[in-house]
């Protein structure tokens, strides 16, 4: 589940080039979240990830928080808390009192931070800038990206910004087996400072602790 939330997540903050077809317009929208989001000192958030497969008819909603800054992060969704100091993860399962401890490699980092992607350009999207639209009574930029990979899991990703603040509001990937994820973003606060300790769990003396290291 968390790994579904960030691999959305990334979309908003992924500057893309070299693609076969690149909407000028889309780009520099894109460009322009991404540079904001570099500058800021912390974010720290709310979303809900909602879950809709249209061929059985069935939706499910999470709601989950988030805070990022620079490559640390925390993550709780599902009774699950991940935390990433930039270079130790722990993933803290409530109900089990059970932690699993890990150097994550890089590639398993790009599934779960979204900000990894930052520091580079992505390559392997078409992207394109609909008419601009509103949501949720807010003025937004509706982009869309189509991986030029045939065999992505997703076929189209969707991005809604909000104009005056470049702000992202809603992000939706549409799969290739009929489900359509979403996560809504209902809190999004920058320039939060966010102290080292925010990104590190420490196991109580009952938690069973799994070490991967």
């Amino acid at each position: 589940m968390k790994k579904i939330f960030f691999l959305i997540l990334t979309a908003f903050v992924t500057s893309v080039a070299s693609a076969q077809y690149v909407d000028a317009d889309a780009l520099s929208v894109l460009n322009k979240t991404s540079d904001k989001i570099k500058k800021t000192t912390g974010i720290k958030g709310t979303f809900d990830l909602t879950m809709n497969n249209a061929q059985i008819s069935q939706k499910q909603t999470y709601t989950g928080s988030f805070a990022l800054k620079g490559d640390k992060f925390k993550l709780s969704l599902n009774n699950v808390d991940t935390y990433f100091n930039g270079q130790t993860q722990w993933v803290y399962m409530k109900e089990n009192k059970e932690v699993t401890i890990s150097t994550p490699t890089v590639d398993e980092l790009k599934e779960v931070n979204p900000l990894l992607l930052l520091t580079s350009y992505k390559t392997g999207y078409q992207i394109k800038k609909e008419e601009d639209t509103t949501y949720g009574g807010k003025a937004v930029y509706d982009l869309k990206l189509y991986p030029e990979d045939k065999n992505a899991p997703y076929f189209q990703i969707r991005i809604l910004i909000e104009k005056t603040t470049l702000n992202p509001l809603l992000v939706e990937a549409r799969s290739r087996n009929g489900v359509t994820t979403s996560v809504k973003l209902k809190q999004y606060q920058e320039n939060q400072n966010l102290s080292s300790s925010t990104f590190v769990f420490t196991p109580a003396a009952d938690d069973e602790v799994i070490d991967l290291r």
